[in-house]
C-alpha cells in the first residue's frame, strides 16, 4: 500500500503480510500458479485485495489474482530481481566487440 506521501510500504496488517508471504512460499514449492490457487481454495484461505476505494477485502483466490500477486513488482521485487543473469558469449574467444552476444539465462533456483 502507499503511505500519505505515496511511498510504497508493507501493509501494516500482519494477516495481509503473512498471506502474501504464504503465496510466494507456495509458489516456490509447487512452481505453478494453478496449484497455489487450488491449495489456497482447498484450505479456505482467501487472499487480500484492495477495492477501488482502498478498503481491504478478502476474496477467493483465482488464477488471475494469484498471478497478479506474483507478478506485481511491489510484492515481487525481491523475488523477481536476480532471477536471470547475462551469460558471456559462447563461442570460444569471441567477445561482444567481435560479434559475440550475451544471452539472458535463468539462475539456479538455489541462488
Amino acid at each position: 500500500m502507499r503511505d500519505p506521501s505515496s511511498v510504497v510500504v508493507k501493509d501494516p496488517d500482519m494477516a495481509v503480510q503473512e498471506r502474501l508471504e504464504l503465496v510466494f512460499e507456495m509458489f516456490l514449492k509447487f512452481r505453478t500458479v494453478a496449484k497455489v490457487m487450488r491449495l489456497l481454495n482447498e484450505r479456505g484461505l482467501d487472499i487480500p485485495r484492495r477495492n477501488r476505494h482502498g478498503d481491504l477485502c478478502w476474496v477467493r483466490a483465482t488464477i488471475c489474482s494469484v498471478a497478479a500477486i506474483l507478478k506485481n513488482p511491489a510484492y515481487a521485487g525481491a523475488f523477481v530481481y536476480g532471477r536471470t543473469r547475462m551469460r558471456e558469449p559462447v563461442r570460444e574467444g569471441a567477445s561482444r566487440a567481435e560479434g559475440g552476444s550475451r544471452a539472458k539465462v535463468p539462475r539456479p533456483i538455489e541462488e
